[in-house]
């Protein structure tokens, strides 16, 4: 996807869209995640992190910025869907938002305290403990 900076906005507003469907909106994450252009697009995929409602779209956008190593620059985003968002009830978001953060906390070792402490969150199921306990502990060692 090689596009102009007005092609990039026309891609962004499509993957914003409520209307657009999860899986139009992430072949256009993903295409924009391999292009030659996806620099310019971290912002773009940060605002679109910031404004999603959508647990399939989130984990697409933190995933492409993981894979532009752009992720440190929405660690108050990625902290809001481990904290637990009314849009993801299913938690889909919550797991590679918590695993992101882990993996973050080499370069930002406060995140450990913040891992630790949704480790705790008394509403977490059994297997969503354990992995928050381990993402915590992987953050610790980090630090």
């Amino acid at each position: 996807m090689d596009a102009s900076r007005e092609e990039l906005k026309a891609t962004f507003r499509v993957i914003d869209s409520p209307q657009a469907s999860d899986d139009e909106a992430g072949a256009l994450i993903n295409a924009v995640a391999r292009s030659p252009r996806s620099g310019e697009a971290v912002r773009l995929l940060a605002a679109s992190l910031r404004s999603t409602r959508s647990p399939s779209r989130a984990i697409l956008i933190i995933r492409a910025l993981r894979g532009l190593d752009a992720a440190a620059g929405s660690i108050s985003e990625l902290l809001r869907i481990a904290r637990g968002a009314d849009w993801d009830p299913g938690r889909d978001a919550w797991w590679v938002a918590l695993g992101t953060l882990s993996r973050l906390a080499r370069r930002a070792p406060e995140l450990a305290g913040e891992l630790r402490a949704l480790a705790g969150d008394p509403g977490l199921t059994e297997h969503q403990a354990s992995w928050a306990a381990k993402c915590a502990e992987r953050a610790g060692a980090a630090s």
